[in-house]
Order: structure tokens, then C-alpha cells, then sequence
């Protein structure tokens, strides 16, 4: 594990404004048209309202400014209330208690334990050849909550870098 908290991006790294929207040529063309109206209807009501050439560039770049800024505001707000899960292989009392201090400090936190399943053991096993694995439990947040469910696993010893 990185004991960076941000890893910083690589030479390759592409800026994408969007977590949860991703869109195509229509979509990108759609946000640039309505960026593009709304500078002009700036800009054109600061010619009607017989403004200075500052004014109306201003309310020209502030409209135009405006759909794309909606957007991944928007988008964000949408992100933040989707949900992520982690899991580190803790036993299931472990995830419970961090889950409790996650509460405690307010956080909408639970824990989701999911069956393990049987698995055949390795050839030259001794016996049983079947095998019970066990459970995956793991903890389920918001994301708008990461930064608060870091400082509790980190407190608690717990070293991840949540998703982004």
C-alpha cells in the first residue's frame, strides 16, 4: 500500500471533470452549444442594457462559464450521494466497531457482510476436499462522507487509500 494520500498522476494523467457522467460527441457538443448561447445571451444583454465593453465581455465569459460549471456541479452533488464499499479482509467485530465510530461522528456508515462460499482445496490437501471460505465483510459509505471514513480507518490503524 502507498503511504501517499493523493497519489500524484502519472505523465499519461487526463484531466476528466465528470465522476459519474460521461459524455460522447453529442453530449460534449450539447454542453458547448449551450455554453456558446449562454455567453451570447450575456454578452447581448449587456449590448441592450448599453454597458461598457468590460461589462459585456464579463457577462459574455460569466455565461459562457455557467452550463459547464452546472454540470459538474451537478455531477458532483451525484457522486457524493452515490455509495462505495472497501474491504481489507478485517473480521466482521472490527468492521462493526468502525463502523460505530463512524456513526458516532455522524456518518452514514453499515457493514455488509457477504457469504464466503466453498472452494475445493488444493490437490494434496489433506481431508475435507471441500472447503468453507470465510465471509467478505466489508464497509459501506457516501462518498460525500470520504473524508471523514479515512481519519476513522486511520485512527483505527487501518492504511487505505479510499477511491476518488
Amino acid at each position: 500500500m502507498s503511504s501517499r494520500r493523493y497519489p500524484v498522476p502519472g505523465p499519461g494523467a487526463v484531466f476528466r471533470p465528470f465522476r459519474t457522467a460521461v459524455p460522447n460527441l453529442v453530449g460534449w457538443s450539447a454542453l458547448a452549444g449551450a455554453a456558446v448561447t449562454s455567453g451570447l445571451l450575456g454578452a447581448g444583454a449587456g449590448q441592450l442594457a448599453g454597458l461598457g465593453r468590460g461589462v459585456r465581455v464579463a457577462l459574455g465569459a460569466a455565461g459562457a462559464i455557467a452550463p459547464p460549471l452546472a454540470a459538474v456541479v451537478a455531477d458532483r452533488r451525484r457522486w457524493n450521494a452515490l455509495e462505495s464499499s472497501v474491504g481489507w479482509g478485517a473480521p466482521s467485530t472490527v468492521v462493526g466497531e468502525i463502523v460505530e465510530d463512524l456513526r458516532a461522528r455522524g456518518v452514514s456508515a453499515r457493514r455488509v457482510e457477504k457469504p464466503g462460499g466453498y472452494a475445493e482445496a488444493p490437490a494434496g490437501a489433506p481431508e475435507p476436499r471441500i472447503v468453507a471460505l470465510p465471509p467478505q465483510v466489508s464497509l459501506v459509505y457516501r462518498n460525500a462522507d470520504r473524508a471523514a471514513v479515512s481519519a476513522v480507518l486511520r485512527d483505527n490503524g487501518v492504511e487505505l487509500t479510499l477511491p476518488r
